[in-house]
């Protein structure tokens, strides 16, 4: 017997993940304002104090949120972060994980971004990791670049070296994010932001294994002129 939609948690899924999106645009524009980058700047050079942090944000911004002359933007985003992620932690704890026949393909999906950003809970996402790889192997996470994502950024937010190898970019100074802006005309140069486990063999068996091309391939993409889209999968401007 198919198990019954729970439309209460898929809404709510729904909820979260579009004030999510709503809350990292507002972000991104405040972000536009020379004062709060400047600021931005300043509690990052405090917090962090030197150490390459690769998923720096929550970090910089659960810090910032103390403050009472925090913009209200990083105060709210701050709370949000915490509050999905307590709630994820509820669900997890009712469910084993929202899966797709629980609530609906969307939401499904939907999910994974928003456990995705739930870096200043690391330790707990960590123990979900065989979880995460179970979801993979049953085909709840359709797309192996979000699978192998998932786990390379909890891994480097755990201070450990990447898994699957899919933090890379560009390495020069142009844009990195897929925001609409265009890359300049001829190539560039590319490199992984983040140590490997393993070697680059063994990372390349690893990616082939769940469907990904070489690490090679990424970076010449971006090397050619990509920018980095959803899950640092390098895409081309349209």
């Amino acid at each position: 017997m198919a198990t019954a939609i729970d439309e209460d948690l898929r809404l709510e899924i729904f909820r979260l993940y579009n004030e999510d999106q709503a809350l990292l645009t507002e972000l991104g524009e405040a972000e536009n304002d020379p004062a709060f980058a400047e600021e931005q700047d300043r509690v990052k050079e405090l917090v962090l104090a030197g150490e390459h942090v690769m998923f720096w944000t929550s970090r910089v911004l659960d810090a910032w949120a103390e403050d009472e002359s925090a913009p209200d933007v990083v105060k709210r985003k701050a709370a949000f972060d915490d509050g999905v992620a307590q709630r994820l932690k509820e669900i997890a704890n009712e469910y084993g994980w929202p899966r797709r026949a629980i609530v609906g393909d969307d939401a499904a999906f939907f999910v994974y971004f928003l456990f995705g950003h739930a870096d200043s809970h690391n330790d707990w996402r960590r123990t979900l990791l065989p979880t995460i790889e179970e979801l993979f192997r049953d085909g709840e996470i359709p797309d192996p670049r979000l699978y192998a994502h998932l786990i390379d950024r909890i891994e480097a937010v755990a201070g450990n070296p990447q898994v699957f190898g899919s933090i890379m970019g560009p390495a020069d100074g142009r844009t990195l994010w897929k925001d609409g802006s265009t890359a300049p005309d001829g190539a560039s140069e590319a490199r992984l932001y983040w140590p490997l486990r393993d070697s680059s063999a063994e990372v390349d068996a690893r990616r082939a294994e769940i469907g990904l091309p070489s690490m090679e391939d990424d970076l010449r993409s971006f090397r050619e002129g990509a920018v980095i889209g959803p899950y640092m999968t390098p895409t081309f401007p349209d």
